[in-house]
């Protein structure tokens, strides 16, 4: 066999292997269901969608961590006998989303922001702060959005600030 036809034979089996590597390589994020979430619209909610909820409570009864209810039984499972008058939330239509929160200062102002992309919840809390003493604030930051996909994936976040200018 002449050398020449054994190089073009091998650079062609060679030219094969690797189109069938790279389309591989370019199939396996879609056939796995990984999809580029850079592509995906962030939503943020404004404050009219955004209803905050007094929940007056024995808060030893309530457990001290983030939770997302998204029918009765589970709001009734939370809550338990802990809070009255319990709130009218329609779970066909609404979720609620707890995120109980404690900090130090003269005088605290809670701002709450919930930012939606694809399958991703983001429930931000922002805390504006007075320094100068140390009283303990703890807000249970309760709030009704509209329904979530119980599939989504919800974060949880706190931010602290001790600026003066809270808007």
């Amino acid at each position: 066999m002449d050398i020449y036809v054994m190089r073009y034979t091998f650079l062609k089996m060679a030219a094969k292997l690797i189109s069938s590597f790279v389309i591989i390589l370019i199939a396996t994020p879609a056939v796995a269901g990984v999809r580029d979430t850079s592509k995906v619209d962030t939503i943020v909610l404004t404050p009219d969608k955004i209803q905050s909820i007094e929940l007056i409570c024995n808060t030893t009864k309530i457990q001290p961590k983030t939770e997302v209810i998204n029918s009765q039984s589970e709001f009734n499972r939370f809550i338990g006998n802990a809070c009255h008058p319990l709130p009218d939330i329609d779970f066909a239509k609404q979720t609620l989303l707890y995120f109980p929160t404690k900090t130090a200062g003269c005088n605290a102002k809670y701002i709450r922001t919930v930012k939606m992309a694809g399958t991703l919840v983001i429930y931000q809390v922002t805390v504006f702060l007075h320094d100068g003493c140390t009283m303990l604030y703890f807000n249970n930051n309760c709030i009704v959005i509209p329904k979530i996909d119980s599939r989504c994936t919800v974060r949880f976040k706190k931010t602290e600030t001790t600026k003066h200018d809270a808007r």
